[in-house]
Protein backbone atom coordinates (compact mmCIF):
# COMPACT_ATOMS: atom_id res chain seq x y z
CA UNK A 1 0.00 0.00 0.00
CA UNK A 2 1.28 3.41 -0.48
CA UNK A 3 2.63 5.98 1.79
CA UNK A 4 -0.33 7.50 1.76
CA UNK A 5 -2.45 4.71 2.97
CA UNK A 6 -4.94 3.94 0.34
CA UNK A 7 -5.30 1.79 -2.85
CA UNK A 8 -5.09 3.87 -5.75
CA UNK A 9 -7.46 2.02 -7.43
CA UNK A 10 -5.14 -0.59 -9.25
CA UNK A 11 -3.12 2.07 -10.72
CA UNK A 12 1.10 2.21 -10.54
CA UNK A 13 3.48 4.92 -11.51
CA UNK A 14 1.85 4.96 -14.72
CA UNK A 15 0.88 2.72 -17.85
CA UNK A 16 1.82 1.94 -21.54
CA UNK A 17 4.90 3.75 -23.04
CA UNK A 18 6.07 6.88 -22.13
CA UNK A 19 6.92 5.76 -18.25
CA UNK A 20 3.45 6.95 -16.75
CA UNK A 21 1.06 10.01 -17.52
CA UNK A 22 2.63 13.05 -16.99
CA UNK A 23 5.66 12.11 -18.32
CA UNK A 24 7.71 13.77 -20.72
CA UNK A 25 6.25 13.33 -23.30
CA UNK A 26 8.98 14.29 -25.91
CA UNK A 27 9.37 17.54 -24.25
CA UNK A 28 13.00 16.71 -22.48
CA UNK A 29 13.70 16.18 -18.84
CA UNK A 30 12.28 18.65 -16.58
CA UNK A 31 14.04 20.27 -13.64
CA UNK A 32 13.21 19.12 -9.95
CA UNK A 33 12.96 21.50 -7.30
CA UNK A 34 16.19 22.35 -5.35
CA UNK A 35 16.89 21.71 -1.53
CA UNK A 36 16.67 25.80 -1.30
CA UNK A 37 13.64 26.24 -3.88
CA UNK A 38 10.31 25.14 -1.27
CA UNK A 39 7.77 27.00 -1.98
CA UNK A 40 6.63 29.29 0.41
CA UNK A 41 3.02 30.08 1.41
CA UNK A 42 1.95 34.14 0.63
CA UNK A 43 -1.81 34.22 2.07
CA UNK A 44 -3.95 36.39 0.15
CA UNK A 45 -6.97 36.38 2.18
CA UNK A 46 -7.17 38.16 5.25
CA UNK A 47 -7.85 35.35 7.42
CA UNK A 48 -4.70 33.56 5.50
CA UNK A 49 -2.76 36.34 7.23
CA UNK A 50 -4.08 36.27 10.54
CA UNK A 51 -3.70 32.26 10.66
CA UNK A 52 0.47 33.00 9.01
CA UNK A 53 0.96 35.84 11.79
CA UNK A 54 -0.39 33.71 15.03
CA UNK A 55 -3.43 35.72 15.26
CA UNK A 56 -5.72 32.56 15.14
CA UNK A 57 -4.25 29.56 17.20
CA UNK A 58 -6.79 27.11 16.19
CA UNK A 59 -9.93 25.89 14.10
CA UNK A 60 -12.35 26.54 16.87
CA UNK A 61 -11.85 30.64 16.34
CA UNK A 62 -12.36 30.01 12.38
CA UNK A 63 -15.60 27.70 13.29
CA UNK A 64 -16.74 30.12 15.65
CA UNK A 65 -17.37 33.27 13.84
CA UNK A 66 -18.63 31.12 10.33
CA UNK A 67 -15.54 32.72 8.59
CA UNK A 68 -14.88 30.62 5.11
CA UNK A 69 -11.64 28.84 4.22
CA UNK A 70 -10.09 29.32 0.89
CA UNK A 71 -6.33 28.40 1.34
CA UNK A 72 -5.60 24.66 2.31
CA UNK A 73 -2.31 26.10 4.09
CA UNK A 74 -4.67 27.82 6.70
CA UNK A 75 -5.53 23.83 8.02
CA UNK A 76 -1.87 23.06 7.81
CA UNK A 77 -0.91 25.42 10.09
CA UNK A 78 -3.75 24.84 12.05
CA UNK A 79 -3.90 21.02 12.42
CA UNK A 80 -1.29 18.61 13.81
CA UNK A 81 -1.48 15.30 12.65
CA UNK A 82 -3.37 15.55 9.35
CA UNK A 83 -3.62 12.29 7.74
CA UNK A 84 -5.04 11.84 4.11
CA UNK A 85 -6.54 8.55 2.19
CA UNK A 86 -7.17 8.26 -1.38
CA UNK A 87 -10.90 6.12 -0.84
CA UNK A 88 -10.73 5.74 -4.79
CA UNK A 89 -9.66 6.17 -8.44
CA UNK A 90 -12.16 5.78 -11.13
CA UNK A 91 -11.73 6.23 -14.64
CA UNK A 92 -14.82 8.83 -16.33
CA UNK A 93 -15.13 8.71 -20.21
CA UNK A 94 -16.37 11.31 -22.30
CA UNK A 95 -17.19 11.40 -26.06
CA UNK A 96 -15.76 14.00 -27.89
CA UNK A 97 -15.46 15.06 -31.79
CA UNK A 98 -11.57 13.46 -31.58
CA UNK A 99 -12.89 10.50 -29.67
CA UNK A 100 -13.48 9.31 -25.76
CA UNK A 101 -11.45 11.32 -23.50
CA UNK A 102 -10.69 9.49 -20.21
CA UNK A 103 -10.01 11.66 -17.02
CA UNK A 104 -9.12 10.33 -13.85
CA UNK A 105 -12.00 11.25 -10.57
CA UNK A 106 -9.92 10.65 -6.93
CA UNK A 107 -11.87 10.59 -3.78
CA UNK A 108 -9.84 11.54 -0.51
CA UNK A 109 -10.32 11.81 2.80
CA UNK A 110 -8.70 14.01 5.54
CA UNK A 111 -8.68 13.91 9.29
CA UNK A 112 -6.53 13.91 12.27
CA UNK A 113 -8.95 11.56 14.31
CA UNK A 114 -9.53 14.63 16.72
CA UNK A 115 -12.95 16.08 15.73
CA UNK A 116 -11.78 17.36 11.93
CA UNK A 117 -12.80 15.78 9.21
CA UNK A 118 -12.79 16.76 5.21
CA UNK A 119 -13.95 15.28 2.07
CA UNK A 120 -12.69 16.20 -1.77
CA UNK A 121 -13.16 14.91 -5.15
CA UNK A 122 -11.23 16.14 -8.09
CA UNK A 123 -11.21 14.77 -11.62
CA UNK A 124 -8.16 15.11 -13.95
CA UNK A 125 -6.54 14.31 -16.87
CA UNK A 126 -3.67 12.66 -14.35
CA UNK A 127 -3.82 10.87 -11.57
CA UNK A 128 -1.59 12.77 -9.60
CA UNK A 129 -3.17 16.09 -10.66
CA UNK A 130 -6.59 14.39 -9.44
CA UNK A 131 -5.04 12.85 -5.93
CA UNK A 132 -3.27 16.35 -5.23
CA UNK A 133 -6.28 18.62 -6.35
CA UNK A 134 -8.71 16.50 -4.20
CA UNK A 135 -6.43 16.59 -1.10
CA UNK A 136 -6.36 20.69 -1.78
CA UNK A 137 -10.39 20.14 -1.95
CA UNK A 138 -10.26 17.82 1.21
CA UNK A 139 -8.75 20.08 3.46
CA UNK A 140 -10.76 23.18 2.16
CA UNK A 141 -13.84 21.07 3.24
CA UNK A 142 -12.80 20.18 6.72
CA UNK A 143 -15.60 20.47 9.22
CA UNK A 144 -15.75 20.02 12.87
CA UNK A 145 -17.31 16.55 14.25
CA UNK A 146 -19.31 17.01 17.74
CA UNK A 147 -18.77 13.79 19.85
CA UNK A 148 -20.69 12.43 22.40
CA UNK A 149 -21.17 9.47 25.47
CA UNK A 150 -23.46 6.71 25.50
CA UNK A 151 -23.90 7.06 29.55
CA UNK A 152 -22.09 8.70 31.93
CA UNK A 153 -19.91 11.56 30.87
CA UNK A 154 -16.41 10.22 32.26
CA UNK A 155 -13.67 10.48 30.26
CA UNK A 156 -13.28 11.36 26.47
CA UNK A 157 -16.08 11.36 24.19
CA UNK A 158 -16.08 8.38 21.84
CA UNK A 159 -19.28 8.18 20.01
CA UNK A 160 -22.02 10.47 18.08
CA UNK A 161 -24.09 12.66 20.66
CA UNK A 162 -27.33 11.13 18.88
CA UNK A 163 -29.02 9.29 16.19
CA UNK A 164 -28.35 11.24 12.65
CA UNK A 165 -28.84 10.55 9.56
CA UNK A 166 -26.73 11.21 5.82
CA UNK A 167 -28.14 11.06 2.18
CA UNK A 168 -26.85 11.37 -1.27
CA UNK A 169 -28.41 10.02 -3.82
CA UNK A 170 -30.04 6.81 -2.94
CA UNK A 171 -27.37 5.95 -0.29
CA UNK A 172 -28.71 6.40 3.26
CA UNK A 173 -26.15 6.37 6.49
CA UNK A 174 -27.84 6.00 9.72
CA UNK A 175 -25.20 6.13 12.99
CA UNK A 176 -26.54 5.02 16.28
CA UNK A 177 -24.61 5.97 19.51
CA UNK A 178 -22.32 2.72 20.82
CA UNK A 179 -21.14 1.84 24.93
CA UNK A 180 -17.72 2.21 25.19
CA UNK A 181 -15.51 -0.29 23.82
CA UNK A 182 -17.99 -1.62 20.92
CA UNK A 183 -16.11 -0.06 18.47
CA UNK A 184 -17.07 1.21 14.79
CA UNK A 185 -19.66 -1.17 13.99
CA UNK A 186 -19.36 -0.04 9.65
CA UNK A 187 -18.53 -1.39 6.15
CA UNK A 188 -15.33 -0.35 5.23
CA UNK A 189 -15.60 2.77 3.47
CA UNK A 190 -17.65 4.74 6.43
CA UNK A 191 -15.39 3.18 8.81
CA UNK A 192 -12.40 4.80 7.72
CA UNK A 193 -14.22 7.90 7.94
CA UNK A 194 -15.27 7.76 11.15
CA UNK A 195 -11.45 6.93 12.23
CA UNK A 196 -10.40 10.04 10.86
CA UNK A 197 -13.03 11.84 12.77
CA UNK A 198 -11.79 10.73 15.66
CA UNK A 199 -15.28 8.45 16.63
CA UNK A 200 -14.34 5.26 18.92
CA UNK A 201 -17.59 3.47 18.85
CA UNK A 202 -20.71 3.45 16.70
CA UNK A 203 -23.03 1.48 15.21
CA UNK A 204 -23.95 2.56 11.45
CA UNK A 205 -26.85 0.79 8.72
CA UNK A 206 -26.67 1.80 5.05
CA UNK A 207 -29.65 1.71 2.86
CA UNK A 208 -29.05 2.06 -0.86
CA UNK A 209 -26.86 1.21 -3.62
CA UNK A 210 -23.65 0.95 -1.30
CA UNK A 211 -21.49 -0.10 -4.30
CA UNK A 212 -21.22 3.33 -5.75
CA UNK A 213 -18.26 4.11 -3.49
CA UNK A 214 -18.92 7.95 -3.98
CA UNK A 215 -21.96 8.37 -3.01
CA UNK A 216 -21.05 6.32 0.32
CA UNK A 217 -18.28 8.24 1.06
CA UNK A 218 -20.55 11.59 0.75
CA UNK A 219 -23.09 10.27 2.87
CA UNK A 220 -21.41 8.92 5.78
CA UNK A 221 -19.52 12.55 5.56
CA UNK A 222 -23.07 14.58 5.29
CA UNK A 223 -23.92 11.95 9.09
CA UNK A 224 -21.24 13.60 10.25
CA UNK A 225 -21.49 17.27 9.63
CA UNK A 226 -25.28 16.82 10.96
CA UNK A 227 -23.58 16.41 14.19
CA UNK A 228 -24.09 20.32 14.85
CA UNK A 229 -27.47 20.54 13.20
CA UNK A 230 -29.21 20.56 16.31
CA UNK A 231 -29.22 22.58 19.69
CA UNK A 232 -29.02 20.51 23.19
CA UNK A 233 -28.80 21.98 26.91
CA UNK A 234 -25.56 22.78 27.29
CA UNK A 235 -25.36 25.27 24.71
CA UNK A 236 -28.28 26.66 25.71
CA UNK A 237 -25.62 28.65 28.77
CA UNK A 238 -25.09 32.15 27.87
CA UNK A 239 -22.75 32.68 25.39
CA UNK A 240 -19.85 35.96 25.62
CA UNK A 241 -20.04 37.25 22.59
CA UNK A 242 -16.25 37.97 21.25
CA UNK A 243 -15.20 40.17 18.38
CA UNK A 244 -14.71 38.59 15.33
CA UNK A 245 -10.47 38.52 14.41
CA UNK A 246 -11.42 41.29 11.50
CA UNK A 247 -12.53 43.30 13.55
CA UNK A 248 -9.91 42.30 16.38
CA UNK A 249 -6.89 42.56 14.10
CA UNK A 250 -7.92 45.60 11.92
CA UNK A 251 -5.12 47.20 12.50
CA UNK A 252 -2.39 44.42 11.28
CA UNK A 253 -4.91 44.04 8.38
CA UNK A 254 -4.76 47.91 7.69
CA UNK A 255 -1.13 47.33 6.81
CA UNK A 256 -0.44 47.95 3.28
CA UNK A 257 1.00 43.83 1.70
CA UNK A 258 3.85 44.39 -0.65
CA UNK A 259 3.20 43.40 -4.10
CA UNK A 260 5.86 42.98 -6.50
CA UNK A 261 4.30 43.79 -10.00
CA UNK A 262 6.48 42.76 -13.37
CA UNK A 263 5.93 45.39 -16.04
CA UNK A 264 3.63 43.12 -18.05
CA UNK A 265 1.07 42.97 -14.89
CA UNK A 266 1.55 46.42 -14.52
CA UNK A 267 0.56 47.34 -18.56
CA UNK A 268 -2.44 45.30 -17.61
CA UNK A 269 -3.45 47.27 -14.28
CA UNK A 270 -3.61 50.82 -15.80
CA UNK A 271 -5.21 49.06 -18.91
CA UNK A 272 -7.55 47.78 -16.98
CA UNK A 273 -8.44 51.00 -15.30
CA UNK A 274 -9.00 53.33 -17.89
CA UNK A 275 -12.52 55.08 -17.53
CA UNK A 276 -15.13 52.91 -19.91
CA UNK A 277 -18.49 53.70 -18.05
CA UNK A 278 -20.89 56.80 -17.60
CA UNK A 279 -20.05 58.85 -13.67
CA UNK A 280 -23.14 57.76 -12.65
CA UNK A 281 -22.34 54.39 -13.36
CA UNK A 282 -24.74 52.38 -16.01
CA UNK A 283 -24.89 51.80 -19.15
CA UNK A 284 -27.77 53.89 -20.88
CA UNK A 285 -29.15 51.24 -23.16
CA UNK A 286 -26.63 51.95 -25.93
CA UNK A 287 -27.55 55.30 -26.23
CA UNK A 288 -24.85 57.75 -25.97
CA UNK A 289 -25.24 61.80 -25.86
CA UNK A 290 -27.87 61.35 -28.74
CA UNK A 291 -28.15 59.90 -32.49
CA UNK A 292 -29.77 60.97 -35.52
CA UNK A 293 -29.56 64.74 -37.38
CA UNK A 294 -29.67 67.82 -34.03
CA UNK A 295 -26.94 66.10 -31.64
CA UNK A 296 -29.41 63.93 -29.68
CA UNK A 297 -33.35 64.31 -28.64
CA UNK A 298 -34.06 66.96 -26.81
CA UNK A 299 -32.12 69.50 -28.74
CA UNK A 300 -33.11 72.63 -30.43
CA UNK A 301 -35.71 71.31 -32.68
CA UNK A 302 -35.87 75.05 -34.04
CA UNK A 303 -37.06 76.17 -31.12
CA UNK A 304 -33.86 78.74 -30.90
CA UNK A 305 -31.34 78.59 -27.87
CA UNK A 306 -32.03 78.07 -24.41
CA UNK A 307 -31.24 80.38 -21.85
CA UNK A 308 -29.31 78.22 -19.01
CA UNK A 309 -29.33 78.61 -15.27
CA UNK A 310 -27.86 80.99 -13.75
CA UNK A 311 -25.41 80.18 -10.96
CA UNK A 312 -27.87 82.32 -8.28
CA UNK A 313 -30.99 80.37 -9.74
CA UNK A 314 -30.51 77.29 -7.84
CA UNK A 315 -34.32 75.93 -7.67
CA UNK A 316 -34.86 75.57 -3.19
CA UNK A 317 -37.19 73.26 -1.84
CA UNK A 318 -40.30 74.61 -0.68
CA UNK A 319 -42.39 71.22 0.98
CA UNK A 320 -45.77 71.52 -0.03
CA UNK A 321 -46.65 68.24 2.64
CA UNK A 322 -46.54 68.18 6.41
CA UNK A 323 -43.87 65.45 6.22
CA UNK A 324 -41.74 67.69 3.55
CA UNK A 325 -42.04 70.64 6.49
CA UNK A 326 -40.91 68.78 8.89
CA UNK A 327 -38.12 67.36 7.37
CA UNK A 328 -37.06 70.50 6.05
CA UNK A 329 -37.24 72.07 9.54
CA UNK A 330 -35.12 69.41 11.11
CA UNK A 331 -37.78 67.79 13.40
CA UNK A 332 -37.30 64.67 11.51
CA UNK A 333 -33.76 63.17 11.09
CA UNK A 334 -33.91 59.76 9.66
CA UNK A 335 -35.84 57.79 7.11
CA UNK A 336 -36.36 54.73 10.36
CA UNK A 337 -38.95 57.55 11.92
CA UNK A 338 -41.00 57.51 8.59
CA UNK A 339 -40.91 54.23 7.91
CA UNK A 340 -42.05 53.58 11.72
CA UNK A 341 -45.43 55.38 10.92
CA UNK A 342 -45.85 54.65 7.63
CA UNK A 343 -45.77 58.00 6.61
CA UNK A 344 -46.37 58.64 2.42
CA UNK A 345 -43.72 60.10 0.81
CA UNK A 346 -44.98 62.05 -1.93
CA UNK A 347 -41.66 64.88 -2.56
CA UNK A 348 -38.25 63.35 -3.55
CA UNK A 349 -36.23 65.76 -1.95
CA UNK A 350 -37.44 64.11 1.51
CA UNK A 351 -35.00 61.40 0.35
CA UNK A 352 -32.17 64.07 -0.94
CA UNK A 353 -32.21 65.38 2.94
CA UNK A 354 -32.21 62.23 4.96
CA UNK A 355 -29.96 59.94 2.94
CA UNK A 356 -26.51 60.38 2.39
CA UNK A 357 -24.41 58.51 -0.83
CA UNK A 358 -27.25 58.28 -2.87
CA UNK A 359 -26.55 56.48 -6.05
CA UNK A 360 -28.47 55.71 -8.83
CA UNK A 361 -27.63 53.23 -11.95
CA UNK A 362 -29.78 53.07 -14.97
CA UNK A 363 -30.57 49.66 -15.63
CA UNK A 364 -31.98 49.54 -19.01
CA UNK A 365 -33.15 52.19 -21.65
CA UNK A 366 -35.67 50.64 -24.34
CA UNK A 367 -37.87 51.92 -26.89
CA UNK A 368 -41.17 51.45 -26.52
CA UNK A 369 -43.74 52.22 -30.07
CA UNK A 370 -47.38 52.78 -30.08
CA UNK A 371 -49.66 52.75 -33.53
CA UNK A 372 -51.63 56.48 -33.55
CA UNK A 373 -53.31 57.93 -36.37
CA UNK A 374 -50.58 59.87 -37.59
CA UNK A 375 -48.04 56.65 -37.37
CA UNK A 376 -45.94 54.85 -35.18
CA UNK A 377 -45.00 57.22 -32.39
CA UNK A 378 -41.65 56.06 -30.28
CA UNK A 379 -40.95 56.74 -26.79
CA UNK A 380 -38.31 55.60 -24.17
CA UNK A 381 -38.87 53.60 -21.10
CA UNK A 382 -36.17 54.26 -18.49
CA UNK A 383 -35.58 51.65 -15.78
CA UNK A 384 -33.55 53.01 -12.41
CA UNK A 385 -32.48 51.88 -9.38
CA UNK A 386 -31.31 54.16 -6.32
CA UNK A 387 -29.65 53.15 -3.03
CA UNK A 388 -27.20 54.01 -0.89
CA UNK A 389 -25.76 50.94 0.09
CA UNK A 390 -26.44 50.86 3.63
CA UNK A 391 -30.24 49.39 3.93
CA UNK A 392 -32.27 51.72 1.47
CA UNK A 393 -33.03 51.11 -2.00
CA UNK A 394 -35.46 52.50 -4.69
CA UNK A 395 -36.56 51.23 -8.02
CA UNK A 396 -38.42 53.79 -10.49
CA UNK A 397 -39.68 53.06 -14.23
CA UNK A 398 -40.14 56.03 -16.38
CA UNK A 399 -41.57 56.70 -20.10
CA UNK A 400 -41.08 59.26 -21.84
CA UNK A 401 -40.31 60.52 -25.63
CA UNK A 402 -36.79 61.36 -25.00
CA UNK A 403 -33.80 59.88 -23.14
CA UNK A 404 -33.19 62.58 -20.71
CA UNK A 405 -36.70 63.31 -19.69
CA UNK A 406 -37.11 59.44 -19.11
CA UNK A 407 -34.16 59.08 -17.10
CA UNK A 408 -34.95 62.34 -14.79
CA UNK A 409 -38.46 61.03 -13.99
CA UNK A 410 -37.35 57.61 -13.55
CA UNK A 411 -34.97 59.07 -10.94
CA UNK A 412 -37.23 61.03 -9.03
CA UNK A 413 -40.01 58.04 -8.85
CA UNK A 414 -37.07 55.91 -7.21
CA UNK A 415 -36.03 58.26 -5.05
CA UNK A 416 -40.01 57.98 -3.96
CA UNK A 417 -40.41 54.16 -3.66
CA UNK A 418 -37.28 53.94 -1.52
CA UNK A 419 -38.05 50.48 0.91
CA UNK A 420 -35.71 49.83 3.72
CA UNK A 421 -34.43 46.87 3.74
CA UNK A 422 -33.95 44.43 6.54
CA UNK A 423 -30.42 42.53 6.75
CA UNK A 424 -29.21 39.33 8.98
CA UNK A 425 -26.94 37.10 9.85
CA UNK A 426 -25.40 33.63 8.77
CA UNK A 427 -24.20 32.24 12.07
CA UNK A 428 -23.33 33.99 15.22
CA UNK A 429 -24.63 37.62 15.40
CA UNK A 430 -20.93 39.12 15.44
CA UNK A 431 -20.61 42.21 13.14
CA UNK A 432 -22.64 44.05 11.42
CA UNK A 433 -25.89 42.23 9.20
CA UNK A 434 -24.26 41.11 5.79
CA UNK A 435 -27.09 38.98 4.19
CA UNK A 436 -30.66 38.86 4.16
CA UNK A 437 -32.45 37.34 7.45
CA UNK A 438 -34.19 34.48 5.58
CA UNK A 439 -35.04 32.72 2.84
CA UNK A 440 -37.03 35.09 0.73
CA UNK A 441 -38.96 35.00 -2.78
CA UNK A 442 -40.03 37.37 -4.86
CA UNK A 443 -41.99 37.22 -8.29
CA UNK A 444 -42.87 39.97 -11.27
CA UNK A 445 -44.53 38.02 -14.24
CA UNK A 446 -43.03 34.82 -15.00
CA UNK A 447 -39.38 35.92 -13.33
CA UNK A 448 -39.37 34.68 -9.51
CA UNK A 449 -35.89 35.33 -7.24
CA UNK A 450 -35.15 33.49 -4.73
CA UNK A 451 -32.36 34.83 -2.21
CA UNK A 452 -31.17 32.21 0.41
CA UNK A 453 -29.05 33.58 3.82
CA UNK A 454 -25.03 32.90 2.91
CA UNK A 455 -21.70 32.83 5.25
CA UNK A 456 -19.92 36.30 5.56
CA UNK A 457 -17.18 36.04 2.44
CA UNK A 458 -19.46 34.04 0.26
CA UNK A 459 -20.19 37.12 -2.15
CA UNK A 460 -23.07 37.93 -3.66
CA UNK A 461 -23.91 34.57 -6.32
CA UNK A 462 -26.44 36.14 -8.73
CA UNK A 463 -26.73 37.32 -12.15
CA UNK A 464 -25.56 41.11 -13.34
CA UNK A 465 -28.96 42.35 -12.73
CA UNK A 466 -30.06 41.59 -9.18
CA UNK A 467 -26.64 41.83 -8.29
CA UNK A 468 -26.52 45.44 -9.06
CA UNK A 469 -29.95 46.15 -7.22
CA UNK A 470 -28.61 44.05 -3.95
CA UNK A 471 -24.93 45.79 -3.94
CA UNK A 472 -27.39 48.92 -3.67
CA UNK A 473 -29.08 47.32 -1.38
CA UNK A 474 -26.07 46.79 1.28
CA UNK A 475 -26.33 43.39 1.03
CA UNK A 476 -22.60 41.41 1.22
CA UNK A 477 -22.96 38.02 0.66
CA UNK A 478 -26.50 35.92 -0.78
CA UNK A 479 -27.52 33.03 -3.10
CA UNK A 480 -29.83 33.86 -5.35
CA UNK A 481 -31.70 31.71 -7.84
CA UNK A 482 -33.86 32.88 -10.88
CA UNK A 483 -36.87 31.37 -12.68
CA UNK A 484 -38.76 32.24 -15.85
CA UNK A 485 -38.00 34.82 -18.42
CA UNK A 486 -34.85 36.22 -16.87
CA UNK A 487 -34.14 37.95 -20.40
CA UNK A 488 -37.07 40.82 -19.47
CA UNK A 489 -35.26 42.72 -17.45
CA UNK A 490 -37.75 45.05 -16.31
CA UNK A 491 -39.92 41.58 -14.88
CA UNK A 492 -36.06 40.44 -13.53
CA UNK A 493 -35.28 43.91 -11.80
CA UNK A 494 -39.16 44.03 -10.45
CA UNK A 495 -38.92 40.24 -8.76
CA UNK A 496 -35.80 41.41 -7.26
CA UNK A 497 -37.41 44.63 -5.78
CA UNK A 498 -40.62 42.54 -4.42
CA UNK A 499 -37.69 39.78 -3.19
CA UNK A 500 -36.29 43.23 -0.77
CA UNK A 501 -39.47 44.27 -0.15
CA UNK A 502 -40.15 40.85 1.50
CA UNK A 503 -37.72 41.06 4.05
CA UNK A 504 -39.86 43.19 6.42
CA UNK A 505 -42.84 40.43 5.31
CA UNK A 506 -42.80 39.10 8.62
CA UNK A 507 -42.27 38.82 12.40
CA UNK A 508 -39.22 37.55 14.70
CA UNK A 509 -38.86 37.48 18.08
CA UNK A 510 -36.46 40.37 17.91
CA UNK A 511 -39.54 42.67 17.02
CA UNK A 512 -41.66 41.08 19.63
CA UNK A 513 -41.21 44.19 21.78
CA UNK A 514 -41.04 43.17 25.74
CA UNK A 515 -43.98 42.28 27.64
CA UNK A 516 -45.06 44.29 31.15
CA UNK A 517 -46.67 41.53 33.10
CA UNK A 518 -49.22 42.83 35.46
CA UNK A 519 -50.67 40.94 38.07
CA UNK A 520 -54.04 39.31 38.50
CA UNK A 521 -56.31 41.16 40.71
CA UNK A 522 -56.54 38.32 43.18
CA UNK A 523 -52.68 38.47 43.01
CA UNK A 524 -52.72 41.70 43.24
CA UNK A 525 -54.56 42.49 46.84
CA UNK A 526 -53.90 39.31 48.55
CA UNK A 527 -53.64 41.30 51.80
CA UNK A 528 -56.88 42.16 51.45
CA UNK A 529 -58.64 39.30 50.64
CA UNK A 530 -57.06 37.38 53.65
CA UNK A 531 -58.37 39.49 55.88
CA UNK A 532 -61.60 38.08 57.84
CA UNK A 533 -65.08 39.58 56.87
CA UNK A 534 -67.05 41.38 59.20
CA UNK A 535 -71.05 40.42 58.56
CA UNK A 536 -73.83 43.05 59.80
CA UNK A 537 -76.54 41.64 61.45
CA UNK A 538 -79.62 43.82 61.88
CA UNK A 539 -82.01 43.80 65.06
CA UNK A 540 -85.05 42.81 63.45
CA UNK A 541 -82.84 39.42 61.78
CA UNK A 542 -81.35 38.90 65.08
CA UNK A 543 -85.07 38.51 67.06
CA UNK A 544 -86.70 36.61 64.15
CA UNK A 545 -83.59 34.22 64.41
CA UNK A 546 -84.29 34.25 68.21
CA UNK A 547 -87.81 33.27 67.76
CA UNK A 548 -87.24 30.05 65.31
CA UNK A 549 -84.41 28.75 67.96
CA UNK A 550 -87.34 29.00 70.88
CA UNK A 551 -90.07 27.11 69.14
Amino acid sequence: MAERGGERGGFGRGFGRGGGRGGDRGRGRRRGRRDGEEEKWVPVTKLGRLVKDGKIKSLEQIYLHSLPIKEYQIIDTLTTGLKDEVMKIMPVQKQTRAGQRTRFKAFVVVGDSNGHVGLGVKCSKEVATAIRGAIILAKLSVIPVRRGYWGNKIGKPHTVPCKVTGKCGSVTVRMVPAPRGAGIVAARVPKKVLQFAGIDDVFTSSRGSTKTLGNFVKATFDCLLKTYGFLTPDFWRETRFTRSPFQEHTDFLAKPTTKNLNPYSLCIHFASNQPTMAERGGERGGFGRGFGRGGGRGGDRGRGRRRGRRDGEEEKWVPVTKLGRLVKDGKIKSLEQIYLHSLPIKEYQIIDTLTTGLKDEVMKIMPVQKQTRAGQRTRFKAFVVVGDSNGHVGLGVKCSKEVATAIRGAIILAKLSVIPVRRGYWGNKIGKPHTVPCKVTGKCGSVTVRMVPAPRGAGIVAARVPKKVLQFAGIDDVFTSSRGSTKTLGNFVKATFDCLLKTYGFLTPDFWRETRFTRSPFQEHTDFLAKPTTKVVYVEDAVAAAERVEA
